[in-house]
């Protein structure tokens, strides 16, 4: 399945074709939705001061990995979001190597609902 902010976007650049996190998480390429997600904690793909971002996102970096999380008490909306999501990602590439939401103790995969609503809740809050 292809989510849908990779159907709108399509492929805009030469080069490998996207592969939707929602097709296969494991080899995902620059997803759509993934890179919304991403840019929640480096908006553009850059850096951002740990204190610029919203509340309760947070992202660390070592020499070549970025770990994020974003710890949501409520998206509100259809989709009510609560509990942590987990980003890992290597450089500045297009793909995630984890994405976890974890809820009640239970990591998952999260739904692309689930992420769009995430995606939602920040773009309100900028």
């Amino acid at each position: 399945m292809i989510c849908k902010m990779c159907k709108e976007r399509g492929k805009d650049w030469e080069g490998s074709d996207p592969i939707c996190y929602f097709e296969d998480p494991v080899q995902n390429w620059n997803c759509a939705t993934i890179n919304a997600i991403r840019d929640i904690f480096a908006p553009g793909g850059g850096w951002v001061e740990p204190e610029d971002l919203p509340k309760g996102v947070c992202i660390t970096r070592s020499t070549d990995m970025t770990y994020g999380l974003i710890c949501i008490t409520n998206t509100g909306g259809e989709e009510g979001i609560t509990g942590c999501l987990y980003v890992q990602w290597y450089k500045r590439r297009g793909a995630t190597e984890a994405l976890w939401l974890v809820q009640e103790n239970e990591p998952r995969r999260p739904t692309e609902r689930e992420l769009l609503a995430i995606i939602q809740y920040f773009r309100k809050k900028s």
